[in-house]
């Protein structure tokens, strides 16, 4: 019998900058690396399936269908890999690194997000852009989309909503409440607001309705903080991650000089099962499980790139912070 937690084989010989489990399975799941390569795993199996490799890091990437995987990269160009032929080809690009990629269900085709200050929204049918949607609040750091909600955090420290019913204009743009610089941003599943952390150890957790008895609800808080001999040692937030069946998330950073690589096993609330952080080879990435029993973190090559134990925290909506 398999152990719960287990390392991948083949993994990347960079940095991994997404990693992406197939529409409604846990069996498959696609990561893209700063090596330039986008792999597709079998992960019952533990079996590298497919390699693409590209000449620019990948910054991105989303499944459209089972067999079908997008990326975004550092030359501005988004792909489309076919896992069953081996079949790759160049849909379109954009003026600068595409950072976000993400599969709309809701119109089924594929968003994508770049430094350029646009979002870009592209019918992979007849593989073309349909519709190119000007910022102008800065680069796009992060993307979430749930059905026809989009949320989109930017360098100028702004958060844009969109509905992909009506994509003329954003329908709300809100300032961050977090001082720094945007890591990561993420919709709550049930769309009526949304988390954001940041690179100053902070997660925000905000609401869409303007009504001041909703708006009270908000709330942030600090996270990955060590207090050593009165120096306080902050560390970026860099991976959120939404359970897809109770009302919790998670958060993730990276400790660099640490003295030991190992299991880190965190207490989730009471509704939760108890979960493990597993460790493998990639940059920060952090996926629930289909059905979201499992927790899956992709950190740096411990080992060979000199990082060690990574941490996180799972805290639940309905209660604030967790322990």
């Amino acid at each position: 019998m398999r152990p719960p937690e287990f390392k991948l084989n083949n993994p990347p010989e960079d940095l991994i900058s997404a990693v992406k489990f197939g529409p409604k399975s846990n069996q498959y799941m696609a990561a893209s690396s700063w090596d330039g390569t986008l792999r597709f795993y079998d992960v019952p199996a533990n079996q590298l399936r497919q390699k693409f490799v590209q000449d620019a890091p990948l910054l991105d990437c989303a499944f459209m269908d089972i067999v079908h995987v997008v990326s975004g990269s550092l030359d501005n160009q988004l792909r489309l890999f076919d896992v069953n032929t081996q079949a790759e080809s160049i849909i379109g690009a954009h003026e600068e690194p595409i950072r976000c990629v993400e599969h709309a269900e809701y119109v089924n085709g594929i968003l994508t997000g770049s430094w350029d200050n646009t979002v870009k929204l592209w019918d992979m049918r007849e593989k073309r852009c349909v519709g190119t949607f000007e910022q102008n609040n800065g680069k796009v750091y992060s993307m979430s989309v749930i059905d026809e909600k989009i949320v989109v955090a930017t360098s100028d420290r702004k958060v844009l909503i969109w509905d992909l019913r009506k994509m003329d204009s954003y329908i709300m743009k809100r300032e961050s409440s977090l001082k720094y610089q945007t890591r990561c941003i993420r919709l709550f599943p049930n769309k009526e607001g949304y988390v954001m952390s940041s690179i100053e150890g902070r997660v925000a957790v905000e609401y869409l309705d303007h009504d001041p008895e909703v708006q009270r609800r908000k709330f942030a808080f600090k996270c990955h903080r060590n207090r050593e001999q009165n120096i306080e040692q902050i560390y970026p937030v860099n991976a959120l991650s939404f359970h897809n069946v109770y009302q919790t998330f998670a958060t993730w950073r990276i400790r660099w000089h640490c003295e030991h690589l190992g299991w880190l096993q965190q207490e989730a609330p009471l509704s939760v099962p108890r979960i493990r952080y597993l460790h493998i080879h990639a940059q920060l990435q952090l996926r629930w499980q289909r059905p979201g029993h499992r927790l899956l973190l992709l950190g740096p090559t411990a080992r060979d790139a000199g990082y060690s134990a990574t941490s996180g925290y799972l805290y639940t909506l309905s209660h604030g912070p967790g322990n």
